[in-house]
């Protein structure tokens, strides 16, 4: 709530902001900052390749990857993050087993978790592996 918040400027006196708060929108301004957030989301993309070697067991592994985060009660963007560095890994690794596949998403959801889990929720591996 912004109704504390006070000002000299009128066009915002008295505005609470938010949706139906009255704020006015500079619809040039909001395009150009979309376009500009999408171009650098677009240069950060994980670089996924379908025609990896192992991108054929993705989904059975991203699968058992929502099983385990489902398991741990980690939010979602942490299984969103773990799944973008699977996909990012498996399109520029070459591992010779599959059976690895399994270790490598438990890697992916520890990496995600402790940087996108609050710090009093991240599993450790055995918990993870427990799964």
């Amino acid at each position: 709530d912004l109704s504390d918040i006070e000002t000299d400027d009128e066009e915002f006196k008295g505005r609470t902001g938010g949706c139906g708060g009255g704020w006015k929108v500079d619809p040039e301004l909001a395009a150009e900052t979309i376009e500009r957030l999408r171009a650098r989301e677009a240069k950060w993309r994980a670089p996924y390749v379908p025609d990896a070697p192992l991108a054929k067991f993705r989904s059975v592994v991203v699968e058992w990857m929502r099983e385990v985060a489902s398991e741990q009660g980690l939010v979602r963007g942490t299984l969103h993050l773990a799944v973008a560095i699977f996909d990012i890994f498996i399109s520029s690794a070459n591992l010779s087993m599959k059976r690895n596949l399994q270790l490598v998403a438990l890697g992916c959801i520890l990496i995600s978790a402790k940087y996108a889990e609050p710090q009093l929720r991240i599993p450790s591996l055995n918990e993870l592996s427990e799964c």
